[in-house]
Formats: C-alpha cells, sequence, structure tokens
C-alpha cells in the first residue's frame, strides 16, 4: 500500500469516527493544529475498545479499524440504516445505499 492509500484510509476512517459521534481528543495536552496522528484518538468511536486515557476507552486514529473489521463497520452500517427510507446492501466487494428504493451510492 502507497503513501497516498494509507493516507485516505486514515482520513476516511477519520471521517467515520466522527459520523459515529467520536469525540476527537489531542493527548497530554497537545492542541490544534497538530498533524501527527499518533498523538491524538476519538473517543465513543460505536464500538468497544480497551485502550484508554484519563480513564476513558479511546481509540488513536492509526489503531481506527472501520476499514479491516466487520465488528467496527456494522454499527456504522446500522447507524446509517436508522435514516429514514434507507437500506444498505452489502456485497462481498463493495455494497450499495438506496434511499426510497432510489440509488444513492454504488
Amino acid at each position: 500500500m502507497d503513501k497516498i492509500q494509507e493516507q485516505q484510509i486514515i482520513e476516511g476512517n477519520k471521517l467515520i469516527a466522527e459520523f459515529m459521534g467520536g469525540e476527537r481528543h489531542w493527548l497530554n495536552g497537545m492542541k490544534e493544529p497538530f498533524t501527527d496522528d499518533t498523538i491524538w484518538g476519538y473517543y465513543d468511536v460505536g464500538v468497544n475498545i480497551t485502550s484508554t486515557y484519563s480513564g476513558r476507552p479511546i481509540a488513536l486514529v492509526n489503531d481506527l479499524k472501520y476499514h479491516t473489521s466487520w465488528d467496527w463497520l456494522m454499527p456504522v452500517v446500522e447507524k446509517i440504516e436508522l435514516g429514514d427510507g434507507v437500506r444498505v446492501d452489502i456485497y462481498q466487494f463493495g455494497c450499495k445505499i438506496f434511499r426510497y428504493g432510489k440509488l444513492l451510492l454504488d
């Protein structure tokens, strides 16, 4: 995997964490802007995680697994399907998202 693909995965995982209600937190009192993804993470990312910071479960940015784990991805699909009239069909190599029977994403 090249550096561009890796960065796209990281950015996609950060977007999903925020969609899931994840609260961004800078570790060790660091303040924005800071581009090193190893020193910040998300609280409340929609899955059970074992890492903690200040007594709360936290997923560091580089540890987000929405792109590799069904256990991480399925709560995202469930949240999307909570939308009015939304249905997600998952296939081996992709998915389709419908709203009121109209294809939105293929």
